[in-house]
């Protein structure tokens, strides 16, 4: 049997616990995401504001922005919560496997908010 099939008795409490730490810290990096995005956008708009009140701009020419929004899991993470918060017990029984994503916090939704947030890191 390989460990990510191995059936693993968790405490909801423990659980719980990881899951508001992780959604915690991920709002953390979101809001700091968004106040770069913000400023960087602002910058953008000035920029393109200048660029067509000037001269050597012409209607036919297209100008853009393209900066991602900063991404927000928060509705995921309390999903996940409530569902925890929901099971009739002290405990749950999860497999390795999900044990494993849920301690490394390794879910598809949060794998493309880290990638897209990291954008506007401040470090």
């Amino acid at each position: 049997m390989r460990m990510h099939d191995i059936e693993i008795e968790v405490q909801t409490t423990r659980l719980t616990s990881l899951l508001e730490s992780q959604r915690k810290r991920h709002l953390a990096e979101y809001e700091s995401a968004m106040t770069v995005w913000r400023a960087r956008m602002l910058e953008e708009c000035k920029r393109i504001a200048g660029i067509m009140e000037s001269d050597g701009w012409r209607d036919s020419e297209d100008i853009g922005v393209v900066l991602h929004k900063p991404i927000s899991c928060e509705e995921e993470y309390d999903r996940m919560i409530k569902m925890v918060d929901l099971h009739a017990g002290e405990t749950m029984t999860l497999t390795g496997g999900h044990l494993r994503q849920i301690q490394t916090d390794d879910f598809d939704w949060i794998r493309r908010a880290k990638m897209v947030n990291s954008t506007y890191s401040l470090g």
